[in-house]
């Protein structure tokens, strides 16, 4: 169980994902926002998701190297998230439309602590990039993969803890609530990033597991392989 952990997270993270954008595709309310007060998981919030999860997916393969076709999911779903969020994060910086916010849906104006129809709060977006990055500095065979995907994971916990903290004391801008410039985090957006933070932390974990693991082979092959003690032979000379 405690081995598939990181997976079934990632699971978790595709299925919530596609339940959202079906939300918002039939328009169920409670798919979108769980409730009607709260503010929607945006439409490119939910498909990053799915992307999201492809890369925790991936990425746990790739450390128990049983990559196969994740070596060419992982990419494509990095560039992907890196894609929408950046266009998306210059659209607020600049205050340019860039289309990605209504390009698969269009949400309504006045959405409930929204800065924008369609547009994902700030934290949203540079939680995305930080596992985007993430997944692209995973294919660059760097020795220091482990403690990047660790960090990446605590940046990404950090930011859905704030999120879920905010709405638990009731102070906006924790969820990131800015208004106009940035809308609020959704909650069941927090609770997934804090899901992917956390398999991202694990992943940084695997390395001592396999170093352990590896150390415990070494020294069972050892302790099989015989070892000759040395031998004194006298030679007896005779007169």
């Amino acid at each position: 169980m405690k081995k598939y952990l990181v997976r079934i997270l990632a699971v978790i993270v595709l299925i919530t994902s596609i339940a959202v954008m079906t939300g918002w595709v039939l328009d169920i309310a409670a798919l979108k926002s769980i409730l009607p007060q709260w503010v929607t998981m945006k439409f490119s919030t939910a498909l990053s998701f799915f992307f999201g999860g492809v890369i925790l997916y991936s990425l746990d393969k790739s450390f128990r190297d049983e990559a196969g076709f994740s070596e060419v999911l992982l990419p494509i779903s990095s560039l992907i998230i890196l894609l929408l969020m950046i266009s998306l994060l210059a659209s607020v910086l600049f205050g340019i439309s860039t289309g990605i916010e209504d390009l698969f849906v269009k949400e309504a104006q006045g959405a409930v602590a929204t800065a924008a129809p369609g547009q994902p709060s700030i934290g949203t977006m540079f939680s995305f990039i930080l596992i985007a990055l993430t997944g692209i500095t995973v294919m660059t065979k760097s020795p220091r993969i482990y403690l990047y995907t660790s960090i990446s994971g605590w940046l990404v916990v950090t930011m859905g803890a704030l999120a879920l903290l905010g709405y638990m004391l009731g102070i906006p801008v924790l969820y990131y609530a800015i208004e106009g410039m940035s809308s609020a985090m959704a909650v069941h957006t927090a609770i997934l990033f804090l899901l992917i933070g956390i398999g991202l932390v694990l992943l940084g974990k695997t390395e001592s597991v396999t170093e352990n693991a590896t150390e415990s082979v070494a020294e069972s092959v050892a302790e099989e392989i015989p070892t000759e003690k040395p031998t004194l032979r006298v030679l007896k000379i005779n007169y």
